[in-house]
């Protein structure tokens, strides 16, 4: 029997949990020299579709994924992009927190066309992972630019 995240609306299978998966796909990435640029998207698609992010973090994460889908950045265009945004975002330059507070109400429910349960039955072929992978994050940035989420980048 199948029970469906309570984030992201995923049909979860068997026992498992999208945290579980999650860790999963950490340690398959690890074992398999899984290109940082990769494991990027893994991590901040499962960030923002388990609502962790706060809403300038969110907001943050949905600028991210746009410019780290860019067709054809490299590895080394993915780091500069990394550290580029570090100088606006560390934390001693920002007046925002990345992650939502426990106090903090969650944000409106999403529907997503595709979740971390789509990439799991990937793990045994880092070619076909990494290209499901981007397929997620682009379809994650689409459902976020549809549905108006995480529209407002804040800069302190």
């Amino acid at each position: 029997m199948s029970t469906q995240c309570e984030w992201c609306g995923a049909l979860l299978p068997g026992e498992s949990s999208c945290q579980a998966i999650h860790e999963d796909l950490l340690n398959f990435e690890a074992l398999n020299s899984i290109p940082h640029s990769i494991h990027f998207l893994h991590v901040t698609c499962f960030l923002i579709q388990h609502n962790r992010y706060s809403a300038e973090g969110l907001a943050w994460a949905r600028s991210m994924l746009a410019t780290n889908l860019k067709e054809g950045m490299t590895e080394e265009e993915h780091f500069r992009s990394l550290r580029t945004s570090e100088k606006t975002t560390s934390s001693s330059k920002r007046t925002w927190n990345f992650y939502r507070g426990a106090d903090e109400a969650p944000l409106p429910k999403i529907v997503w066309t595709r979740t971390i349960v789509t990439i799991y039955p990937h793990i045994h072929d880092p070619r076909m992972y990494n290209e499901h992978v981007r397929q997620w994050s682009r379809s994650t940035l689409q459902d976020m630019i549809e549905q108006k989420v995480g529209v407002a980048y804040v800069e302190d």
